[in-house]
């Protein structure tokens, strides 16, 4: 089954701006200040925390460029709040789709959004356990929120990855596909 046939054409544009702005804003600022907060202790390792978001966003825009993703070269929900990979990926023309590539690629997606987890926990923990255990939180519920409330409404909910999790989750919790 190809993309296109599971591209929810109700959802475009995407519904819930609203929503997803709420969910994603404090994701920034946060993702900011603790990239302020590292450059305090070094700028490498801030420029380095931010650097993650900004290959991950570029690599996310790289991989739907290959999709059919109705949301290419607009506004697009992207997985975990990465708001400019729609337009990242309309602007791309790759050549041929790789699988190959499209899974490395991925794996360093994963790889980043790990980074930045992972990399500020040391010196948060400077400012104490709580600092360090409430990051790990905010970047949790921060996900988990993303995939319950801004998933269920994307056009690519049918063969996104983020996705098939989201659905789970919301069978789970509420009872209720997202396929549907």
């Amino acid at each position: 089954m190809n993309n296109q046939a599971r591209t929810d054409k109700t959802c475009i544009p995407y519904p819930r701006k609203g929503i997803y702005w709420l969910v994603t804003l404090p994701f920034v600022m946060v993702l900011i200040g603790v990239a302020i907060f590292l450059g305090t202790f070094n700028i490498s390792l801030a420029i380095t925390y931010f650097s993650f978001y900004i290959v991950s966003t570029f690599l996310h825009g790289y991989v739907c460029s290959f999709s059919e993703c109705p949301y290419k070269g607009t506004f697009c929900p992207g997985a975990f709040g990465w708001f400019p990979a729609g337009k990242i990926a309309g602007k791309l023309k790759p050549k041929k789709k790789n699988d190959q590539l499209i899974g490395i690629l991925f794996m360093f997606i994963m790889l980043c959004i790990l980074g930045i987890l992972v990399l500020p926990l040391y010196w948060l923990s400077n400012l104490g356990l709580a600092a360090s255990i409430g990051y790990g939180l905010f970047i949790v519920i921060h996900f988990f929120s993303f995939v319950i409330f801004i998933c269920p409404k994307c056009a690519g909910r049918g063969y996104c990855p983020t996705a098939k999790l989201s659905n789970t989750l919301n069978k789970k919790l509420f009872n209720k596909s997202i396929l549907n």
